[in-house]
């Protein structure tokens, strides 16, 4: 979506646009109205000079007359003359000049009055036209000049907004790929604490055999469990040892009370 400036540029070179091709067409008109009107006064100014006043100063060719009356009649008819004096005049005109009457003198002179009106007309519509034409042909540079300063100012707003456009879609690719960053980042940091866990898992499992076998190590293992006849055998025994025992301290006893007395000097003399 364009935003608000550049609708309104473009707009603008729109309506430049159409102005333009106005300004162009009414140019062209008043050029064409310019030249039609310029040739039939040049037809007229013509006619007048090389007809109309050789037949009234009665220099023309007998034999030529009848076609420079038939000019002057069509000349008459293209202005609208009085119908009464486009009858007049081709009798007036074919007449030696030494012949007309007072009256077609007068013929003569309201033709040629009537002529030089229309001419006088002709030449201030040709003027009109011409400062039609040099008006319109001012519009249409002023036209021209608006349109190119338009799309001047559309060209570098579209420049501004492929430029926007261009950041923008490189801030989108900045962050997807941050984005992928940050999901590869996630999906590592996920694989990490699940490495974690299995460490952490593997060291309690460790542990927990450490201390069962520190534990089996610090126990002293249970007495045996002799059965009942061993066990009274095993009593027996004890009870002859210590009969033994006793007997061989009273032995020792015994020997003792049967050393001769003198036995301590004979220690002592040995001893020195």
């Amino acid at each position: 979506t364009k935003n608000p400036e550049l609708k309104k540029a473009d707009a603008a070179v729109q309506t430049s646009k159409e102005r333009m091709e106005k300004v162009a067409d009414a140019l062209k008109t008043s050029k064409e109205q310019h030249e039609k009107m310029t040739m039939q006064l040049e037809r007229v100014k013509n006619l007048q000079t090389n007809n109309f006043l050789p037949l009234q100063q009665g220099s023309i060719d007998p034999s030529a007359i009848s076609s420079h009356v038939d000019a002057v009649v069509a000349l008459g008819t293209e202005l609208c003359l009085d119908e009464s004096l486009l009858h007049s005049i081709p009798t007036v005109l074919e007449k030696p000049a030494e012949g007309r009457t007072q009256f077609d003198i007068m013929v003569l002179q309201n033709f040629q009055e009537e002529v030089t009106n229309r001419k006088a007309a002709m030449e201030e519509d040709v003027r009109k036209c011409e400062a039609a034409e040099s008006h319109n042909a001012d519009l249409l540079e002023a036209a021209k000049i608006d349109s190119d300063a338009a799309k001047s100012k559309l060209g570098e707003l579209e420049m501004e907004l492929a430029a926007v456009v261009a950041e923008e879609v490189k801030q989108k690719g900045d962050v997807a790929t941050t984005t992928a960053a940050v999901k590869d980042l996630e999906a590592a940091s996920v694989k990490a604490a699940d490495a974690v866990v299995s460490e952490q898992a593997q060291l309690s499992a460790f542990h927990a055999e450490l201390l069962d076998k520190f534990r089996e190590l610090h126990t002293p293992p249970p007495p045996d469990v002799l059965p009942v006849d061993e066990a009274e055998t095993s009593a027996s025994v004890i009870e002859v040892k210590a009969t033994e025992g006793a007997a061989q301290q009273e032995m020792t006893k015994g020997a003792d009370d049967d050393m001769p007395v003198d036995m301590p000097s004979v220690v002592g003399t040995s001893s020195a």
